[in-house]
C-alpha cells in the first residue's frame, strides 16, 4: 500500500503532507488536556475513548450539526413485528406448533444467562409459551445489547479508532442484537417509552451504517470483500426493521445494488466465488439473509436469481469426499482460507428458500446438507445473519435428491476432477487456479487428492499466508513477489470423458498438466500423472504433501505413501533416475476434526524433487488398497506416456503428442490430443480429449474435433 502521508522535517519543523485529489477536507487542530489523556494508560480498561478520539467523534465522526437531521423519531406502524423473518401472522402459526416446555422456560429465566451464541432456545421458549418473566429477560438483554453495539461500540467507539473498523467483528454481537430486538419489539408488555428508545436507537444505527464514512469502496475505504458484504447486509436490515423509516428505502437500496453487483461481478459464469469458500460462505450469509429480509419487507427480491443457485452448486461440486476425520461427510476442501474440516448448513436452508421455486434444485440442496453432517453455517466466523431462526429456516420436508457430482471446470476458481462418486470409493483431484483467488496462499496451481475414497495428498487449511513452500507445486525463486499479490494459475485446456480427464494450466511459464485415468466400474482403479516444467533459466523445488502413516522412498523414481486408512498411494516418476527426498511439515490452525473444534496440529508429508531449470517432471500416483499388489508401470515419450498393468487389465495414458508415440509393448501409438486407452475383458476403451488419433489393439480412433470423444469395441478372440 502507498504511504497515506508524507513527513518532512526541516529546521527542526515537522510538516505532514496528505494527498487530495478531488473534493474538499476540513481541518481541526485541538490539544485536550495531558491529564485525562494519559490517565487512561494507568486504568485497567484501555478500551475507553480517549479525550483526543472523543472530539474526532463529537465534531468529524457524528457531528452535531448533522446528527441532528436524522430523523429518529416518525409515524409508522410501530407494533407490526416480527419482520425479519417471521411476520406477525407466521409468528402465531409457529406459537400453534411448538411444544410447551416449562423446562426450557425456566433455563432461560433462572438457570442460564442468555447469550448471543444462542438466542434460538429462549426465543422458541417465549414463542411457544409467551411467558412474561421470560419475555422481561429478552427485552433486557436487547436493551443491553444495543447500548453495546449501538452507543458504545458506534458511537463512543470504545475499543474502536474508528465507526466503521473491522465490521465483520461487530457483526457478533450487532446481529444477535438486531434480530433479537425484531422479535422483542413484537412484545405485548414492551413499553411506549421503551419501544421507542429501541426504534431511536435502530433509525441511528441505519444512518450511520449507511454514511460514506463509516464504509466506502468508491473511496476506497474498505477491506477484504466480505466485509463490503457485512455492511450491506447492514444497511439492508436496518432498512427491513424499520421499512416505514423516511430514509429506509434508500438504506435498502444501496445495501441491495451493492449485493447484487457482488453477485454478478465475484462469481464466475459458473458459480465460482471470488475468496476461498470460507469468506465466500461469510459473504453468502449475510447476502441470502439480506435478500430474504428485503423480500419480505417489500423491497426488491434477488433471492432467486439465477447466479445464486449457481454458486451454491459450486460449493457442491467442490466438496471433498466423506472424510472420516469429520464423521464420515462431506466438508469444503481446506484451499486458501478456508479452516480444515469446514462444512455449511447453508445448503438446507437454501433447500427451504426454494422448495416451492425450485423442488429439483431444493432436493440436490438438501442432499449435500445432509453430506456435509448438517453443519452450522460456517466455522470459526461471524455467521450470524439468521441468529435465532436457523432452526425455523431448517424446519421444511424437503427431501434429499442426490447430487451428479462430476469434473468440472469452475473457469475463475479451478478445476475439479472426479470418478465413482457417491460410492465408498469416490476420487477426486481439485486443482486451484483462476483470478477469483481472495483470501487464498500463494496456492495457484496446487491440488489435493483423494483416491479410492481416502485422503492422501491435503492442504494445510486456513493458518495465515502460508508460502508456496506448504503447498503441492514447484516452488520456484520468484514464486513469491517483492510486492503485491502472487501470480495466479491460467487453465488452457480442459477436457472430461468416462474414461480420461485432462487439464492444462500455465503460471509464470510453469505449465502443469494432469491427465485422470478413470475405470467407471464400481471397483475400477483410477491414476492420475502429473506432468510439470518449469521454463529456461528458472529451477525449483517439486513438492507433493502427502497425508499419511509414513512415506517410504524404495529408490530413484519411487515412493509409496502408506495411508491412514486401508488405501495406500503408490508414485512413479520420470526421470526414473529422480532423486526424491522427504520432509515432515506442520501448522497450527483451528480445525474440526475427530468431534472437536479447536487449534490442532496438521502433519503431512513432503514429497519432493529437484527440478532442473527448463526440466521436466512426471509422476504417476495410482491409489491402491492395501491387500492389493501394485501395478507394473511403463513410461514413453520421454515421461509424458504412461503404460499401467494391474487386476482390471492394461491401460495407456498420453498427454498431448504432436509427434506419434508408442507404448512399450508397441499395442499403442498416439498423436495429437491427450488420450487414453484400456483393456479389459475383451473391450477396448478409447477416450480422445481433441483432435487426435489413437491406434491400439489392432483399432483406430481418429477425431478432428476439439471436443471428447469416446470410443468403445469388442476385441476379437484369439
Amino acid at each position: 500500500m502507498p504511504p497515506q502521508a508524507s513527513a518532512v522535517c526541516r529546521q527542526q519543523q515537522l510538516t505532514l503532507y496528505f494527498p487530495l485529489g478531488a473534493g474538499s477536507r476540513s481541518w481541526m487542530v485541538a490539544c485536550p488536556p495531558q491529564l485525562s489523556s494519559t490517565a487512561l494508560l494507568d486504568s485497567n480498561n484501555l478500551s475507553i475513548t480517549p479525550d483526543c478520539q472523543q472530539l474526532v467523534i463529537r465534531h468529524g465522526d457524528f457531528p452535531f450539526d448533522q446528527v441532528r437531521q436524522w430523523v429518529l423519531d416518525w409515524p409508522g406502524d410501530h407494533d407490526n413485528y416480527p419482520r425479519l423473518f417471521l411476520s406477525r401472522g407466521s409468528l402465531q402459526q409457529l406459537r400453534s406448533s411448538l411444544p410447551l416446555d416449562p423446562a426450557e422456560v425456566r433455563r432461560w429465566t433462572s438457570q442460564q444467562p442468555i447469550d448471543k451464541y444462542n438466542i434460538e432456545a429462549p426465543l422458541r421458549a417465549w414463542f411457544a409459551s409467551q411467558d412474561l418473566q421470560l419475555e422481561a429477560a429478552l427485552i433486557a438483554r436487547c436493551e443491553e445489547w444495543l447500548n453495546a453495539v449501538i452507543i458504545d461500540t458506534m458511537l463512543k467507539q470504545h475499543g474502536k479508532p474508528a465507526p466503521g473498523v473491522a465490521p465483520h467483528s461487530q457483526s457478533v454481537l450487532l446481529l444477535p442484537a438486531l434480530n433479537l430486538a425484531d422479535a422483542v419489539l413484537s412484545a405485548p408488555s414492551l413499553t411506549p417509552a421503551r419501544r421507542k428508545r429501541i426504534l431511536a436507537q435502530l433509525a441511528f444505527f441505519g444512518c450511520a451504517v449507511s454514511r460514506d464514512d463509516y464504509w466506502s469502496v468508491a473511496r476506497g475505504y474498505s477491506a477484504n470483500p466480505n466485509m463490503t458484504t457485512t455492511v450491506s447486509l447492514y444497511r439492508t436490515l436496518a432498512a427491513s426493521l424499520i421499512p416505514s423509516h423516511p430514509a429506509a428505502r434508500q438504506w435498502a437500496e444501496t445495501g441491495l445494488q451493492e449485493l447484487q453487483r457482488q453477485l454478478r461481478e465475484w462469481s464466475d459464469p459458473d458459480g465460482g466465488w471470488l475468496e476461498a469458500p470460507h469468506y465466500a460462505m461469510v459473504s453468502l450469509d449475510h447476502m441470502v439473509g439480506a435478500f430474504l429480509m428485503a423480500r419480505n419487507n417489500g423491497f426488491s427480491d434477488s433471492l432467486h436469481d439465477p447466479q445464486l443457485k449457481k454458486v451454491f452448486e459450486w460449493l457442491a461440486q467442490i466438496s471433498t469426499p466423506p472424510d472420516s476425520r469429520t464423521g464420515g461427510f462431506r466438508r469444503y476442501p481446506a484451499i486458501g482460507h478456508t479452516y480444515h474440516g469446514e462444512g455449511t448448513g447453508m445448503f438446507g436452508i437454501m433447500a427451504g428458500l426454494y422448495r416451492e421455486r425450485d423442488p429439483e434444485f431444493a432436493g440436490r440442496m438438501q442432499w449435500m446438507y445432509e453430506q456435509h453432517g448438517k453443519q452450522p453455517i460456517g466455522l470459526f466466523g461471524p455467521f450470524g445473519t439468521f441468529s435465532g431462526y436457523r432452526s425455523l429456516l431448517l424446519s421444511h420436508s424437503v427431501q434429499p435428491i442426490p447430487m451428479e457430482l462430476t469434473s468440472r471446470w469452475f473457469r475463475n476458481t479451478g478445476v475439479v476432477l472426479r470418478s465413482h462418486a457417491g460410492t465408498e470409493r469416490e476420487s477426486c483431484l481439485t486443482l486451484i487456479a483462476g483470478p477469483n483467488h481472495e483470501h487464498y496462499d500463494n496456492d495457484s496451481g496446487s491440488i489435493t487428492l483423494w483416491g479410492l475414497g481416502r485422503v492422501l495428498a491435503d492442504d494445510f487449511g486456513y493458518v495465515g499466508a502460508h508460502p508456496a513452500k506448504f503447498h503441492s507445486l514447484p516452488e520456484w525463486s520468484g514464486i513469491q513477489p517483492a510486492n503485491g499479490p502472487p501470480s495466479v494459475m491460467t487453465i488452457q485446456q480442459f477436457a472430461s470423458g468416462r474414461h480420461l480427464d485432462y487439464v492444462s494450466g500455465i503460471r509464470d511459464g510453469w505449465r502443469r498438466e494432469i491427465a485422470f485415468l478413470k475405470n467407471p466400474r464400481p471397483a475400477g482403479n483410477v491414476g492420475f500423472l502429473l506432468h510439470d516444467q518449469l521454463p529456461p533459466p528458472v529451477s525449483g523445488t517439486w513438492r507433493l504433501w502427502l497425508t499419511g502413516e509414513r512415506l517410504e522412498l524404495p529408490g530413484s523414481g519411487r515412493a509409496v505413501l502408506i495411508g491412514q486408512d486401508d488405501v495406500d498411494l503408490e508414485i512413479y516418476f520420470w526421470p526414473t533416475t529422480t532423486r526424491l527426498t522427504s520432509e515432515p511439515g506442520e501448522a497450527q490452525g483451528m480445525v474440526r476434526r475427530n468431534g472437536k473444534e479447536e487449534r490442532q496440529t496438521t502433519r503431512q508429508l513432503a514429497l519432493q524433487a529437484e527440478l532442473q531449470a527448463g526440466g521436466h517432471v512426471s509422476a504417476f500416483l495410482w491409489p491402491r488398497k492395501k491387500q492389493t499388489a501394485p501395478p507394473e508401470v511403463l513410461w514413453f515419450a520421454n515421461g509424458r506416456g504412461v503404460q499401467v498393468s494391474d487386476t482390471d487389465g492394461i491401460s495407456y495414458l498420453s498427454l498431448p503428442a504432436p509427434a506419434l508415440q508408442r507404448s512399450p509393448d508397441q499395442q499403442a501409438r498416439f498423436t495429437g490430443a491427450a488420450a487414453a486407452v484400456h483393456k479389459q475383458d475383451g473391450r477396448l476403451h478409447t477416450t480422445l480429449a481433441g483432435a487426435a488419433t489413437v491406434s491400439a489393439w489392432g483399432h483406430t480412433t481418429t477425431s478432428t474435433a476439439a471436443g471428447v470423444t469416446e470410443d468403445s469395441v469388442s476385441l476379437p478372440r484369439k
